[in-house]
């Protein structure tokens, strides 16, 4: 009897382990099959594949078509012009239409691959000048060169410049008052010019009162009253606007009270 129960027990527990075996490969059956089906339903997507040049391709210049570039460069700067991109690219176009480099982008990228900076122009070693400071810069010499060649003694005052070696760097003086022999007023001579340079300080640059400009802030009759003064017709029942444009019109000369004074002693004031 007890023989009969132990293998029936045996029997069910071998059922009960078949069963849990059968479970446990269901389940992971079924755990693959959805992973699979997830796989194959959602696929990961993927990031398209990036070129390697996109867009037009590169310009290649060779070491001569990198020569003209800087040959263009340089001739406006030996014509005292500042030289640009647009400048140059329109100088190159205009010597060679077929020039690789047709835009002004690659133009200025290919400059600053061969040399050239573009930088402020405290930094520049040559700085080039606009043709209004080179036309007063002319016109100051020819004054100077002026004075020179008529024996002027020429003073140099404030901020403005002297050539190098322009000034004597000896001069002979009195060994016992330590005084020069600049004047002899033993043996005078005719009256010795003199000329004074002199910088665009504010109170070396203000004017006399007959060529002061009307201002803006000007009330319509001080208007008037200047456009009098200068013997200017007023017109009958014109605007202040109307007025200002008709004194800006006919504005004198600039006369300066630093010259005005210095010709009452004999000074040429040279700015």
């Amino acid at each position: 009897m007890d023989e009969e129960k132990e293998e029936i027990e045996n029997q069910k527990a071998q059922v009960l382990s078949r069963f849990r075996n059968l479970r446990s490969r269901s389940s992971s059956s079924s755990s693959t099959t959805s992973i699979n089906a997830n796989s194959i339903g959602d696929p990961v997507p993927h990031s398209p594949r990036k070129l390697s040049n996109p867009g037009r391709p590169l310009t290649i210049l060779t070491e001569e078509q990198q020569e003209t570039i800087r040959f263009h460069v340089h001739s406006l700067l030996a014509e005292r012009i500042y030289p640009t991109v647009a400048k140059v690219l329109i100088r190159i176009r205009t010597t060679n239409a077929d020039f690789p480099v047709q835009s002004s982008t690659t133009l200025w990228r290919w400059m600053r691959k061969i040399g050239f900076q573009y930088q402020r122009t405290s930094k520049v070693k040559v700085p080039l000048d606009t043709l209004t400071f080179m036309a007063a810069r002319a016109r100051y010499f020819a004054s100077l060169d002026e004075l020179r060649s008529t024996g002027t003694n020429i003073f140099w005052y404030d901020e403005t410049w002297a050539n190098q070696n322009e000034e004597k760097r000896f001069v002979w003086t009195d060994g016992m008052t330590g005084k020069g022999r600049m004047r002899d007023t033993q043996n005078k001579g005719r009256h010795a010019k003199i000329a004074l340079i002199i910088d665009n300080a504010t109170w070396h640059n203000q004017l006399t009162e007959e060529t002061i400009p009307p201002k803006r802030a000007w009330r319509k009759e001080l208007i008037i009253q200047w456009l009098i003064n200068h013997n200017i017709p007023v017109p009958v029942k014109a605007t202040k606007a109307e007025l200002l444009v008709l004194a800006f019109e006919n504005l004198p000369p600039k006369q300066y009270v630093v010259d005005e004074v210095a010709s009452e002693y004999g000074v040429e004031i040279l700015r």
